[in-house]
């Protein structure tokens, strides 16, 4: 019985006797007459499904069969990380049989070197610059079709902090006296990338980040003009004030307006 499952598993995988397989059987292989032994519960037959994926089929001391996948070398997941702290931790994985690894690819610095499994990834300049790198781990023992190179695709998620502002015109408001307020970020939008999970930039009137609202009243119609500054939160590259031309493009001038006419009741 043992023999009759061991030779109908062999007939399956050499003669490739499946749904999906056409006749006839190619004559070269053939077991004319006689036994095949496989002897040892880490020996079998192994078969590869349509995905590519292996599977060793040995049989067990009462005679049923076991199917075991056999493991392949795996470069873990796709990763994505920030351009402000452009470092991945690697999470790479040995197929079954396989020694050691080495990863290629890549023109940044592996370390502590390309044959830690679990390098620390640092991208190159040009990487960060084209916002993703390609790293391939390879097995250094390859042993069978079983196992191979593994590929993980790394995306560098840019930091970017764009700014523009607007000319503000503001009527005065039916108040005791006629007034009216106006938040900092009515003259500036600023968009920031949150890819640290903290935005990097901020506007207010002053050296103060927190002065962002500003009254006029009647003695204030007519344009005028601003000093807005920016502050540097995060980790971007415009740091401190800003600068000279982004300064002149938001300070106005900007206008009050009294069209109902409430500064003169």
């Amino acid at each position: 019985m043992k023999h009759t499952l061991i030779l109908l598993i062999i007939s399956l995988s050499l003669y490739e006797v499946t749904a999906q397989c056409t006749m006839p059987i190619d004559p070269n292989i053939c077991i004319e007459d006689g036994d095949l032994f496989i002897e040892g519960s880490c020996h079998g037959v192994v078969l590869t499904s349509p995905d590519g994926s292996c599977y060793r089929i040995s049989v067990n001391n009462d005679g049923s069969l076991s199917t075991v996948a056999i493991i392949a070398t795996d470069a873990g997941p796709d990763q994505e990380i920030c351009a402000d702290n452009p470092q991945v931790s690697l999470n790479g994985t040995l197929g079954n049989g396989i020694l050691s690894a080495t990863w290629n690819g890549g023109t940044g610095t592996f370390s502590p070197n390309r044959s830690s499994l679990n390098a620390i990834y640092s991208p190159s300049a040009s990487e960060i610059s084209t916002g993703f790198v390609n790293l391939t781990l390879s097995p250094d023992n390859v042993l069978s079709s079983c196992d191979g190179d593994d590929m993980i695709s790394i995306t560098i998620i840019p930091e970017i902090s764009q700014f523009e502002c607007f000319k503000l015109v503001q009527n005065l408001e039916d108040a005791n006296p006629p007034s009216t307020t106006f938040n900092i970020l009515d003259i500036v939008n600023i968009s920031n990338n949150t890819c640290t999970g903290m935005p990097d930039l901020t506007a207010a009137f002053s050296a103060d980040p927190n002065d962002t609202l500003r009254t006029f009243d009647c003695s204030d119609v007519g344009s005028f003009v601003l000093t807005i500054f920016i502050f540097d939160i995060g980790n971007s590259n415009l740091d401190g004030i800003i600068d000279t031309t982004f300064r002149e493009n938001c300070v106005g001038p900007h206008t009050i307006l009294d069209q109902a006419g409430f500064c003169n009741l």
